[in-house]
Protein backbone atom coordinates (compact mmCIF):
# COMPACT_ATOMS: atom_id res chain seq x y z
CA UNK A 1 0.00 0.00 0.00
CA UNK A 2 2.51 2.52 0.79
CA UNK A 3 5.37 3.56 -1.22
CA UNK A 4 9.13 2.28 -0.04
CA UNK A 5 12.11 3.52 -0.37
CA UNK A 6 14.98 1.45 0.70
CA UNK A 7 17.99 1.91 2.85
CA UNK A 8 20.61 1.58 -0.16
CA UNK A 9 18.45 4.40 -2.11
CA UNK A 10 18.28 6.65 0.85
CA UNK A 11 22.01 6.52 1.38
CA UNK A 12 22.29 6.72 -2.23
CA UNK A 13 20.54 10.20 -2.84
CA UNK A 14 21.85 11.95 0.94
CA UNK A 15 25.77 11.03 0.13
CA UNK A 16 25.73 11.52 -4.04
CA UNK A 17 24.46 15.07 -3.42
CA UNK A 18 26.23 18.08 -1.31
CA UNK A 19 24.90 20.91 -0.86
CA UNK A 20 26.04 24.23 -2.71
CA UNK A 21 28.73 22.65 -4.15
CA UNK A 22 30.09 20.79 -1.18
CA UNK A 23 31.56 17.11 -1.65
CA UNK A 24 29.74 14.28 -0.67
CA UNK A 25 31.99 13.12 2.05
CA UNK A 26 31.70 16.24 4.00
CA UNK A 27 28.78 16.07 4.57
CA UNK A 28 27.42 16.43 8.33
CA UNK A 29 25.05 14.51 10.61
CA UNK A 30 22.44 17.34 10.22
CA UNK A 31 22.61 18.06 6.53
CA UNK A 32 22.16 13.62 6.23
CA UNK A 33 19.14 13.88 8.34
CA UNK A 34 18.07 16.92 6.71
CA UNK A 35 17.93 14.91 3.50
CA UNK A 36 16.06 11.92 5.34
CA UNK A 37 13.63 14.01 6.12
CA UNK A 38 13.38 15.63 2.85
CA UNK A 39 12.93 12.26 0.95
CA UNK A 40 10.23 11.08 3.45
CA UNK A 41 8.25 14.42 3.42
CA UNK A 42 8.78 13.89 -0.49
CA UNK A 43 7.53 10.11 -0.41
CA UNK A 44 4.35 11.05 1.68
CA UNK A 45 3.89 14.08 -0.93
CA UNK A 46 3.55 11.60 -3.67
CA UNK A 47 1.77 9.72 -2.17
CA UNK A 48 -0.88 11.55 -1.23
CA UNK A 49 -1.12 14.04 -4.39
CA UNK A 50 0.94 17.05 -2.61
CA UNK A 51 -2.24 17.28 0.17
CA UNK A 52 -4.85 17.46 -2.89
CA UNK A 53 -6.77 14.22 -1.30
CA UNK A 54 -8.57 12.36 -3.70
CA UNK A 55 -10.64 10.59 -1.05
CA UNK A 56 -10.67 9.84 2.68
CA UNK A 57 -9.07 7.06 2.64
CA UNK A 58 -6.16 8.85 1.83
CA UNK A 59 -7.10 11.57 4.99
CA UNK A 60 -7.02 8.53 7.29
CA UNK A 61 -3.27 7.44 5.70
CA UNK A 62 -1.88 11.17 5.91
CA UNK A 63 0.43 13.17 8.18
CA UNK A 64 2.97 16.35 7.38
CA UNK A 65 6.38 15.37 8.23
CA UNK A 66 9.08 17.44 9.47
CA UNK A 67 12.58 16.59 11.33
CA UNK A 68 13.49 19.01 13.76
CA UNK A 69 16.99 20.02 15.30
CA UNK A 70 16.41 22.04 18.63
CA UNK A 71 18.88 23.28 21.03
CA UNK A 72 18.31 20.84 24.20
CA UNK A 73 15.74 18.02 24.75
CA UNK A 74 15.85 17.18 28.43
CA UNK A 75 15.21 13.39 28.36
CA UNK A 76 17.73 10.39 27.90
CA UNK A 77 17.48 10.11 24.25
CA UNK A 78 17.64 13.26 23.78
CA UNK A 79 15.25 13.29 20.79
CA UNK A 80 11.34 12.88 20.71
CA UNK A 81 8.10 12.72 18.64
CA UNK A 82 5.70 15.12 18.79
CA UNK A 83 2.53 15.37 17.05
CA UNK A 84 -0.08 18.47 16.56
CA UNK A 85 -3.09 19.07 14.64
CA UNK A 86 -4.08 22.54 12.71
CA UNK A 87 -5.21 23.72 8.79
CA UNK A 88 -3.14 20.86 7.35
CA UNK A 89 -4.15 18.24 9.70
CA UNK A 90 -2.41 16.29 11.65
CA UNK A 91 2.18 17.40 11.80
CA UNK A 92 4.49 14.50 13.35
CA UNK A 93 8.12 16.30 13.90
CA UNK A 94 10.58 13.97 15.14
CA UNK A 95 12.88 16.65 17.35
CA UNK A 96 16.41 15.95 18.28
CA UNK A 97 19.87 17.80 19.77
CA UNK A 98 23.36 17.97 19.30
CA UNK A 99 23.94 15.02 21.76
CA UNK A 100 22.77 12.82 19.35
CA UNK A 101 25.11 13.33 16.52
CA UNK A 102 27.99 11.39 18.88
CA UNK A 103 25.40 9.04 20.34
CA UNK A 104 23.37 8.02 17.13
CA UNK A 105 21.69 5.45 19.71
CA UNK A 106 20.06 7.47 21.63
CA UNK A 107 17.91 8.23 18.37
CA UNK A 108 17.40 5.03 17.39
CA UNK A 109 14.15 4.17 18.84
CA UNK A 110 12.53 7.12 17.75
CA UNK A 111 13.96 7.26 14.13
CA UNK A 112 12.50 3.92 14.01
CA UNK A 113 9.38 4.79 15.03
CA UNK A 114 9.51 7.68 13.24
CA UNK A 115 10.00 5.86 10.05
CA UNK A 116 7.24 3.47 10.66
CA UNK A 117 4.33 6.95 11.25
CA UNK A 118 5.62 8.31 8.03
CA UNK A 119 5.50 5.06 6.27
CA UNK A 120 8.65 5.28 5.05
CA UNK A 121 11.42 2.03 4.62
CA UNK A 122 15.03 1.89 5.31
CA UNK A 123 15.44 -2.04 4.22
CA UNK A 124 14.31 -4.11 1.87
CA UNK A 125 13.96 -7.57 3.68
CA UNK A 126 10.83 -7.30 5.89
CA UNK A 127 9.13 -9.92 7.15
CA UNK A 128 5.51 -10.66 6.27
CA UNK A 129 4.19 -10.43 10.15
CA UNK A 130 6.00 -7.08 10.44
CA UNK A 131 3.92 -5.85 7.33
CA UNK A 132 0.76 -6.86 9.13
CA UNK A 133 1.72 -5.49 12.56
CA UNK A 134 2.47 -2.12 10.32
CA UNK A 135 -0.98 -1.93 8.62
CA UNK A 136 -2.54 -3.04 12.58
CA UNK A 137 -0.75 0.05 14.13
CA UNK A 138 0.57 2.59 11.84
CA UNK A 139 -1.81 2.34 8.29
CA UNK A 140 -3.74 5.85 10.55
CA UNK A 141 -1.03 8.10 12.26
CA UNK A 142 -4.05 9.67 13.94
CA UNK A 143 -4.67 6.27 16.08
CA UNK A 144 -1.27 6.99 17.42
CA UNK A 145 -1.41 10.42 17.84
CA UNK A 146 -4.77 9.56 19.91
CA UNK A 147 -2.68 6.85 21.65
CA UNK A 148 0.38 9.58 22.77
CA UNK A 149 -2.11 12.33 23.77
CA UNK A 150 -3.37 9.30 26.26
CA UNK A 151 -0.04 8.82 27.01
CA UNK A 152 0.96 12.25 28.11
CA UNK A 153 -2.41 12.60 29.55
CA UNK A 154 -1.32 10.41 32.07
CA UNK A 155 -2.94 6.81 30.72
CA UNK A 156 -0.63 4.08 31.98
CA UNK A 157 -2.49 1.90 29.85
CA UNK A 158 -1.74 4.03 26.74
CA UNK A 159 2.18 3.97 28.14
CA UNK A 160 2.36 0.58 28.43
CA UNK A 161 0.62 0.15 24.70
CA UNK A 162 2.89 2.47 23.37
CA UNK A 163 5.93 0.13 25.32
CA UNK A 164 4.39 -3.28 23.73
CA UNK A 165 4.58 -1.13 20.47
CA UNK A 166 8.03 -0.08 21.11
CA UNK A 167 9.18 -3.65 21.60
CA UNK A 168 7.64 -5.17 19.02
CA UNK A 169 9.14 -2.51 16.93
CA UNK A 170 13.12 -3.51 18.11
CA UNK A 171 12.33 -7.24 17.70
CA UNK A 172 11.24 -6.35 14.23
CA UNK A 173 12.99 -6.14 10.92
CA UNK A 174 12.68 -3.07 10.55
CA UNK A 175 15.10 -2.12 13.71
CA UNK A 176 18.47 -3.61 11.48
CA UNK A 177 17.86 -1.58 8.54
CA UNK A 178 17.18 1.63 10.78
CA UNK A 179 20.14 0.74 13.06
CA UNK A 180 22.29 0.22 9.84
CA UNK A 181 21.60 3.91 8.63
CA UNK A 182 22.71 5.56 11.92
CA UNK A 183 25.75 4.45 11.68
CA UNK A 184 26.55 5.07 8.04
CA UNK A 185 25.49 8.68 8.42
CA UNK A 186 27.66 9.25 11.64
CA UNK A 187 30.00 6.86 10.67
CA UNK A 188 29.93 5.02 13.92
CA UNK A 189 30.35 1.08 12.22
CA UNK A 190 28.55 -1.42 14.80
CA UNK A 191 27.10 1.11 17.69
CA UNK A 192 23.78 1.04 17.52
CA UNK A 193 23.37 -2.81 16.19
CA UNK A 194 25.59 -3.87 19.07
CA UNK A 195 23.22 -2.02 21.84
CA UNK A 196 20.17 -3.43 20.15
CA UNK A 197 20.06 -6.71 22.40
CA UNK A 198 20.32 -4.83 25.50
CA UNK A 199 17.84 -2.13 24.16
CA UNK A 200 15.33 -4.87 23.64
CA UNK A 201 15.78 -6.36 27.24
CA UNK A 202 15.48 -3.55 28.96
CA UNK A 203 12.01 -2.53 26.79
CA UNK A 204 10.63 -6.13 27.38
CA UNK A 205 11.40 -5.54 31.05
CA UNK A 206 9.81 -2.04 30.91
CA UNK A 207 6.87 -3.48 29.22
CA UNK A 208 6.33 -6.15 31.73
CA UNK A 209 6.34 -3.55 34.80
CA UNK A 210 4.20 -1.20 32.90
CA UNK A 211 1.58 -3.78 32.00
CA UNK A 212 1.12 -4.64 36.03
CA UNK A 213 0.48 -1.20 36.60
CA UNK A 214 -1.75 -0.51 34.01
CA UNK A 215 -4.03 -3.30 34.80
CA UNK A 216 -3.85 -2.68 38.60
CA UNK A 217 -4.63 0.69 37.73
CA UNK A 218 -7.56 -0.56 35.66
CA UNK A 219 -9.06 -2.56 38.25
CA UNK A 220 -9.14 0.45 40.45
CA UNK A 221 -11.13 2.71 38.43
CA UNK A 222 -13.33 0.10 37.34
CA UNK A 223 -14.12 -0.39 41.63
CA UNK A 224 -14.11 3.35 41.56
CA UNK A 225 -17.14 3.39 38.96
CA UNK A 226 -18.80 0.65 40.29
CA UNK A 227 -18.24 1.83 43.95
CA UNK A 228 -20.17 5.20 42.73
CA UNK A 229 -23.19 3.77 41.34
CA UNK A 230 -23.60 1.49 44.15
CA UNK A 231 -23.37 4.36 46.56
CA UNK A 232 -25.51 6.56 44.83
CA UNK A 233 -28.01 4.56 42.80
CA UNK A 234 -27.92 7.13 39.89
CA UNK A 235 -28.53 5.00 37.46
CA UNK A 236 -31.18 3.06 39.26
CA UNK A 237 -33.09 6.83 39.81
CA UNK A 238 -32.96 7.43 36.20
CA UNK A 239 -34.02 4.60 35.10
CA UNK A 240 -37.29 4.95 37.53
CA UNK A 241 -38.24 8.06 36.36
CA UNK A 242 -41.50 8.29 33.84
CA UNK A 243 -40.34 10.35 31.19
CA UNK A 244 -37.34 8.09 29.51
CA UNK A 245 -34.21 8.84 27.14
CA UNK A 246 -36.57 9.02 24.07
CA UNK A 247 -39.32 10.90 25.76
CA UNK A 248 -36.91 13.62 27.00
CA UNK A 249 -34.81 13.57 23.69
CA UNK A 250 -38.65 14.26 21.90
CA UNK A 251 -38.84 17.30 24.37
CA UNK A 252 -35.81 18.66 23.51
CA UNK A 253 -34.82 18.80 26.83
CA UNK A 254 -31.22 19.05 26.16
CA UNK A 255 -30.17 19.22 29.88
CA UNK A 256 -31.80 16.34 31.45
CA UNK A 257 -30.20 14.27 27.95
CA UNK A 258 -27.02 15.36 28.40
CA UNK A 259 -27.13 14.77 32.54
CA UNK A 260 -28.25 11.65 31.43
CA UNK A 261 -25.92 10.34 29.36
CA UNK A 262 -23.02 11.81 31.60
CA UNK A 263 -24.18 9.73 34.52
CA UNK A 264 -24.50 6.80 32.35
CA UNK A 265 -20.60 6.74 31.21
CA UNK A 266 -17.70 5.69 33.09
CA UNK A 267 -15.68 8.63 33.44
CA UNK A 268 -13.68 6.67 35.77
CA UNK A 269 -12.39 4.14 33.93
CA UNK A 270 -12.42 6.48 30.56
CA UNK A 271 -9.15 7.23 28.30
CA UNK A 272 -8.52 11.24 28.86
CA UNK A 273 -9.12 11.21 24.74
CA UNK A 274 -12.86 9.73 25.58
CA UNK A 275 -13.14 12.22 28.48
CA UNK A 276 -12.63 15.05 25.82
CA UNK A 277 -14.81 13.87 23.36
CA UNK A 278 -17.63 13.32 25.24
CA UNK A 279 -17.28 16.35 27.01
CA UNK A 280 -17.27 18.21 24.29
CA UNK A 281 -20.44 16.47 22.73
CA UNK A 282 -21.95 16.99 25.50
CA UNK A 283 -21.58 20.31 26.21
CA UNK A 284 -23.07 20.76 22.55
CA UNK A 285 -25.78 19.08 23.56
CA UNK A 286 -26.30 21.39 26.77
CA UNK A 287 -25.58 24.73 24.40
CA UNK A 288 -25.61 23.97 20.69
CA UNK A 289 -23.84 27.41 18.58
CA UNK A 290 -25.89 27.03 15.35
CA UNK A 291 -23.53 29.24 14.13
CA UNK A 292 -20.61 26.71 13.84
CA UNK A 293 -22.52 24.18 12.84
CA UNK A 294 -23.21 21.82 9.86
CA UNK A 295 -25.75 20.61 7.33
CA UNK A 296 -26.07 17.08 6.63
CA UNK A 297 -28.24 13.82 5.18
CA UNK A 298 -29.08 10.81 6.32
CA UNK A 299 -30.71 7.62 4.47
CA UNK A 300 -33.33 6.15 7.19
CA UNK A 301 -34.13 2.93 7.16
CA UNK A 302 -36.87 1.52 9.73
CA UNK A 303 -35.14 -2.33 9.60
CA UNK A 304 -32.61 -0.24 11.72
CA UNK A 305 -33.61 3.41 12.37
CA UNK A 306 -36.54 3.20 15.21
CA UNK A 307 -38.08 6.13 14.64
CA UNK A 308 -38.80 8.24 17.41
CA UNK A 309 -42.80 10.19 16.53
CA UNK A 310 -44.31 12.69 19.23
CA UNK A 311 -48.08 14.70 17.92
CA UNK A 312 -47.85 18.26 19.87
CA UNK A 313 -50.95 19.68 21.10
CA UNK A 314 -50.34 22.34 17.98
CA UNK A 315 -50.66 19.20 15.73
CA UNK A 316 -46.83 19.53 15.14
CA UNK A 317 -44.89 16.27 14.55
CA UNK A 318 -41.85 15.85 16.15
CA UNK A 319 -39.38 12.91 15.40
CA UNK A 320 -36.06 12.30 16.63
CA UNK A 321 -33.57 9.60 16.29
CA UNK A 322 -30.82 7.48 18.19
CA UNK A 323 -28.14 5.05 17.23
CA UNK A 324 -27.88 1.54 17.22
CA UNK A 325 -26.41 0.63 20.40
CA UNK A 326 -29.71 2.29 21.68
CA UNK A 327 -32.24 1.00 19.23
CA UNK A 328 -30.43 -3.15 18.74
CA UNK A 329 -30.67 -3.42 22.48
CA UNK A 330 -33.43 -4.23 25.16
CA UNK A 331 -35.77 -2.83 27.73
CA UNK A 332 -36.54 1.01 28.46
CA UNK A 333 -34.30 3.69 26.36
CA UNK A 334 -32.67 5.03 29.60
CA UNK A 335 -31.38 1.28 30.75
CA UNK A 336 -30.09 0.66 27.34
CA UNK A 337 -27.68 3.70 28.21
CA UNK A 338 -26.03 1.10 30.48
CA UNK A 339 -24.30 -0.59 27.09
CA UNK A 340 -22.56 2.53 27.02
CA UNK A 341 -19.70 0.64 29.10
CA UNK A 342 -19.90 -2.43 27.70
CA UNK A 343 -20.04 -1.01 23.80
CA UNK A 344 -16.54 1.09 23.97
CA UNK A 345 -14.78 -2.17 25.20
CA UNK A 346 -16.17 -3.79 22.08
CA UNK A 347 -15.04 -1.16 19.69
CA UNK A 348 -12.95 1.25 21.12
CA UNK A 349 -9.25 -0.78 20.61
CA UNK A 350 -8.77 -2.61 17.55
CA UNK A 351 -5.55 -4.17 19.04
CA UNK A 352 -6.69 -5.60 22.34
CA UNK A 353 -6.78 -9.22 20.80
CA UNK A 354 -2.48 -9.18 20.05
CA UNK A 355 -2.40 -7.62 23.61
CA UNK A 356 -5.19 -8.56 25.71
CA UNK A 357 -3.13 -10.01 28.30
CA UNK A 358 -2.64 -6.30 28.94
CA UNK A 359 -4.90 -3.30 29.77
CA UNK A 360 -7.18 -1.92 26.82
CA UNK A 361 -6.80 1.57 25.58
CA UNK A 362 -9.92 2.47 24.04
CA UNK A 363 -9.84 5.70 21.51
CA UNK A 364 -12.50 6.99 19.70
CA UNK A 365 -10.61 7.01 16.32
CA UNK A 366 -10.63 3.21 16.92
CA UNK A 367 -14.44 3.62 17.78
CA UNK A 368 -14.55 5.70 14.30
CA UNK A 369 -12.94 2.90 12.23
CA UNK A 370 -15.39 0.14 13.53
CA UNK A 371 -18.03 2.20 12.66
CA UNK A 372 -17.08 2.37 9.27
CA UNK A 373 -16.73 -1.46 8.94
CA UNK A 374 -19.93 -2.35 10.51
CA UNK A 375 -22.23 0.19 12.19
CA UNK A 376 -24.11 -2.51 14.01
CA UNK A 377 -24.60 -1.65 17.57
CA UNK A 378 -22.01 1.91 17.39
CA UNK A 379 -22.69 4.89 19.74
CA UNK A 380 -22.94 6.53 16.42
CA UNK A 381 -25.20 7.89 13.38
CA UNK A 382 -24.27 8.19 9.73
CA UNK A 383 -24.57 11.01 7.72
CA UNK A 384 -23.34 12.65 4.72
CA UNK A 385 -23.40 16.09 2.99
CA UNK A 386 -24.50 14.37 -0.16
CA UNK A 387 -27.85 13.98 -0.20
CA UNK A 388 -27.68 11.51 -3.49
CA UNK A 389 -26.04 9.07 -1.00
CA UNK A 390 -28.30 9.34 1.70
CA UNK A 391 -31.25 8.24 -0.96
CA UNK A 392 -29.43 5.26 -1.41
CA UNK A 393 -29.66 3.73 2.35
CA UNK A 394 -33.80 4.93 2.55
CA UNK A 395 -35.37 2.01 3.83
CA UNK A 396 -36.92 -0.05 0.80
CA UNK A 397 -41.08 0.44 0.80
CA UNK A 398 -43.58 -2.09 2.34
CA UNK A 399 -46.28 -3.91 0.37
CA UNK A 400 -48.79 -5.37 2.82
CA UNK A 401 -52.07 -7.27 2.18
CA UNK A 402 -55.10 -5.72 3.92
CA UNK A 403 -58.05 -7.75 3.08
CA UNK A 404 -57.31 -8.28 -0.43
CA UNK A 405 -55.53 -4.33 -0.84
CA UNK A 406 -52.01 -3.97 -1.83
CA UNK A 407 -50.74 -1.40 0.37
CA UNK A 408 -47.72 0.18 -0.07
CA UNK A 409 -46.36 1.51 3.19
CA UNK A 410 -42.82 3.84 3.61
CA UNK A 411 -40.06 1.68 5.38
CA UNK A 412 -37.81 4.95 5.61
CA UNK A 413 -36.99 8.28 4.61
CA UNK A 414 -34.35 11.23 3.85
CA UNK A 415 -33.36 13.14 6.70
CA UNK A 416 -32.18 16.75 6.52
CA UNK A 417 -29.81 18.08 10.24
CA UNK A 418 -28.53 21.18 11.50
CA UNK A 419 -26.09 20.22 14.22
CA UNK A 420 -23.39 21.85 16.16
CA UNK A 421 -20.52 20.78 14.08
CA UNK A 422 -18.84 19.97 17.36
CA UNK A 423 -20.87 17.06 17.47
CA UNK A 424 -21.30 16.16 13.93
CA UNK A 425 -18.17 16.08 11.93
CA UNK A 426 -16.56 13.74 9.15
CA UNK A 427 -15.54 10.05 9.94
CA UNK A 428 -11.72 10.68 8.37
CA UNK A 429 -10.99 6.86 9.94
CA UNK A 430 -13.48 5.15 7.53
CA UNK A 431 -11.08 2.97 5.19
CA UNK A 432 -13.96 3.03 2.15
CA UNK A 433 -12.61 5.77 -0.09
CA UNK A 434 -16.26 6.23 -1.63
CA UNK A 435 -18.31 7.23 1.11
CA UNK A 436 -18.15 11.12 2.61
CA UNK A 437 -19.41 10.04 5.80
CA UNK A 438 -20.21 12.33 8.65
CA UNK A 439 -20.72 10.93 12.56
CA UNK A 440 -23.14 12.27 15.00
CA UNK A 441 -23.06 10.95 18.68
CA UNK A 442 -25.81 8.82 19.99
CA UNK A 443 -28.89 10.87 19.69
CA UNK A 444 -30.11 13.39 16.93
CA UNK A 445 -32.82 16.04 18.70
CA UNK A 446 -36.14 17.04 17.20
CA UNK A 447 -34.82 20.80 16.84
CA UNK A 448 -31.81 19.21 14.85
CA UNK A 449 -34.13 17.79 12.17
CA UNK A 450 -34.07 20.12 9.06
CA UNK A 451 -36.75 18.33 7.26
CA UNK A 452 -38.12 15.02 6.71
CA UNK A 453 -38.99 12.95 3.79
CA UNK A 454 -40.81 10.07 4.48
CA UNK A 455 -41.02 7.27 1.73
CA UNK A 456 -38.63 7.99 -1.76
CA UNK A 457 -39.49 11.12 -3.80
CA UNK A 458 -42.41 10.73 -6.20
CA UNK A 459 -41.35 12.86 -8.92
CA UNK A 460 -42.32 16.59 -10.40
CA UNK A 461 -46.33 15.31 -11.21
CA UNK A 462 -46.36 15.76 -7.31
CA UNK A 463 -43.98 18.30 -7.01
CA UNK A 464 -42.01 15.70 -4.92
CA UNK A 465 -38.24 15.83 -6.01
CA UNK A 466 -35.04 16.08 -4.92
CA UNK A 467 -34.66 20.03 -5.90
CA UNK A 468 -37.77 20.78 -4.03
CA UNK A 469 -36.86 19.03 -1.10
CA UNK A 470 -33.52 20.99 -1.05
CA UNK A 471 -34.80 24.14 -1.76
CA UNK A 472 -36.91 23.72 1.10
CA UNK A 473 -33.73 22.76 3.52
CA UNK A 474 -31.23 25.64 1.62
CA UNK A 475 -34.84 28.23 3.10
CA UNK A 476 -34.54 26.96 6.57
CA UNK A 477 -30.84 26.88 7.15
CA UNK A 478 -30.08 29.37 5.18
CA UNK A 479 -27.09 27.54 3.39
CA UNK A 480 -26.54 26.89 -0.10
CA UNK A 481 -27.34 23.13 -0.34
CA UNK A 482 -29.38 23.27 -3.71
CA UNK A 483 -25.53 22.87 -5.00
CA UNK A 484 -25.85 19.53 -4.27
CA UNK A 485 -28.11 19.18 -7.37
CA UNK A 486 -25.40 19.76 -9.61
CA UNK A 487 -24.18 16.62 -9.45
CA UNK A 488 -21.01 16.87 -11.26
CA UNK A 489 -20.07 20.10 -9.91
CA UNK A 490 -20.02 18.69 -6.03
CA UNK A 491 -16.99 16.39 -5.44
CA UNK A 492 -14.38 19.25 -4.97
CA UNK A 493 -16.37 20.84 -2.75
CA UNK A 494 -17.45 17.76 -0.55
CA UNK A 495 -13.67 16.86 -0.49
CA UNK A 496 -13.02 20.53 0.72
CA UNK A 497 -15.31 20.39 3.82
CA UNK A 498 -14.31 16.58 4.81
CA UNK A 499 -10.95 17.61 5.11
CA UNK A 500 -11.32 21.04 6.70
CA UNK A 501 -14.18 19.58 9.11
CA UNK A 502 -12.58 16.54 9.98
CA UNK A 503 -9.52 18.45 10.94
CA UNK A 504 -11.01 20.61 13.24
CA UNK A 505 -12.59 17.68 15.07
CA UNK A 506 -9.74 15.94 15.71
CA UNK A 507 -7.89 18.97 16.68
CA UNK A 508 -11.03 19.99 19.22
CA UNK A 509 -10.74 16.40 21.11
CA UNK A 510 -7.18 16.28 21.14
CA UNK A 511 -5.75 19.65 21.42
CA UNK A 512 -2.37 20.10 21.36
CA UNK A 513 0.14 20.24 24.12
CA UNK A 514 2.19 23.12 24.67
CA UNK A 515 5.24 21.06 23.76
CA UNK A 516 4.16 20.53 20.50
CA UNK A 517 3.97 23.99 19.42
CA UNK A 518 6.47 24.95 16.48
CA UNK A 519 9.99 25.85 18.48
CA UNK A 520 12.14 28.26 17.41
CA UNK A 521 14.47 25.89 15.55
CA UNK A 522 15.30 25.03 12.08
CA UNK A 523 12.67 22.29 10.84
CA UNK A 524 13.84 19.97 7.59
CA UNK A 525 10.57 19.25 5.50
Amino acid sequence: MFNSVYVILAILLIHSIGFAGTPPQALTFDESIRKLSFLIGDNMSRKHGGGIYDNQLELREAAVTGIEKVPLIDNESHSRIVSSYGSDGLTIRLQYDETVEKKPELLFKNLLLYTRLTHFDLGADIRVTDREFDKMFFESPHTWAELQFNSEKGSLAARARLAHIENDLLKSSYAQPTAEFLEQISKTSGRVQRVLPTLIQESTKETQELDQLALKSERLQKKSTDTWRNQTQTLEQWESQADKLNDLILKNDRQAVAQMISDFLPWASMTPSESSAWSLWLEAIRHPDLTKSTVAFRGVDYATDKIQRVKMPDGETRVAFMSTLLTKNQGSYTRRLRSLSVNRLQNGDLAFEKYKTGASVIGISDQMTNHAREPKSSSFLSFTYDPWVATKFVGKKKIVDEKGQMKHTPNGGTLAVRIDSRRLFPNIMSEYPGEIELLAPLVIFPDEVVEYKEGPFMGQINNDTMEVFLAKVAQKTNTNVTIWTDRAAKKSVFKFYFKRDGYKFMENFLPNNPISAPLCSRIFK
